[in-house]
Order: C-alpha cells, then structure tokens, then sequence
C-alpha cells in the first residue's frame, strides 16, 4: 500500500477487513511481538538509507535482544536454569560496528544477505560471535512450527467464515496442491471432485 500510494479507501472493504484480522491472528499468536520486531534490525534490508540514521539504528532493538537472550530463563519442569545463549555486553559492543557492514547487503532478502554476509567475509563469525548466535536464533524461528500453525490458522479462518464441507475441501487443496499451476490437470481434478460429491449424496 505505502509503494503504490493506496490508502484503505482504495481497496475494497472485504480486503481491508481481511488484512485487519491477519494482523490480528499474528498478534494473538505471537504475544511478545515486541521480542520478534526488534529482530527485524538484523534483516540488512530494513536499515535505514542514510549514514546519519545508521548511527543510532536498531540501538534500542539490541539491547532488548540483549536482555532477552543474554540472560539465564528458568526451566519449571526440575527447577533449574537454561544458560544464556549471548553474551548481552558482547553482543552491543559487536553490533555498533557490524551494522555498517550488513547495511551494504539492504538489497537482499534476509536469508539471502545473511548467506552472502558469512561466505563474502569469512571472519564475520569469528569476529562477531555473539551477533551471529543471535542471527542463528532469528533464522531459525520462522520454520519452528510454520506447517502446523498454517494449517490450524487456515482452519479457524476458514471456520469462521465458511461451512464444514468447503472448510474440508480448501484444507485438502491447500496441503496437496501442487507447487506449480502450469502442470495441474483441471480435468481430472474436476472429474474427482464430480466422483466425491456424487459419493457424498
């Protein structure tokens, strides 16, 4: 919307209302949203353009990724407690300078910048350890339980919205539908769905 200048009026409303209840979803299962936007500062693409900006940038975000991962959690089931996994001074004093080199990757996806990062400068592990303990963790909560949570998303939405039969049968496309179009046969999937509904009666 802010690229193409559009504003809620220029959509139509169903839209509106959908992008407002995915909103929604996502804050309801991420409770400390606080904890997952400020890891957006490791993402090359997210900091800022001008060099003035830099300077201060993501200052806030690593010290509340710092007190977060830097200090020892507690584990209910035996009372003990889980160490650290950074260094929370290491990690600040690393960040204030690696930040001006993952600023020359903001043209790539995160994934991408980060895999360029390690393989271009091959002392970036050994010279910020703790930053890239902290790079790991990020790369790898997005994939913890991401099938899972789609499928059970899709089912609450579709709920909601729709009746147990068409609830069923998006669930069945969504999880066996193939990666590309070009190749799906419509005529036998239309003669299968023919064959299910004639079943069903």
């Amino acid at each position: 919307m802010n690229e193409n200048s559009l504003s809620n009026y220029d959509l139509p409303g169903i839209v509106v209302q959908f992008s407002l209840n995915i909103i929604q979803s996502l804050r309801n299962h991420f409770p400390t949203s606080h904890l997952y936007h400020a890891m957006r500062i490791l993402d090359p693409s997210e900091s800022p353009d001008d060099q003035e900006s830099l300077r201060t940038y993501g200052d806030s975000d690593i010290k509340f990724l710092a007190d977060f991962y830097g200090v020892s959690k507690p584990i209910t089931l035996n009372n003990t407690y889980h160490p650290p996994i950074i260094d929370n001074k290491g990690v600040i004093r690393e960040w204030q300078m690696a930040k001006y080199l993952i600023h020359g990757y903001r043209n790539y996806s995160f994934m991408e910048a980060w895999k360029k990062i390690w393989v271009q400068n091959f002392q970036f592990r050994n010279q910020f350890p703790q930053l890239t303990k902290l790079v790991e963790v990020a790369l790898t909560m997005p994939i913890s339980n991401g099938t899972v949570e789609r499928v059970f998303s899709r089912q609450h939405l579709i709920r909601n919205e729709l009746n147990t039969e068409i609830l069923s049968y998006y669930l069945h496309l969504t999880l066996n539908a193939p990666e590309s179009w070009e190749s799906f046969d419509y005529e036998k999937a239309y003669e299968h769905w023919i064959g299910l509904s004639k079943a069903n009666q």
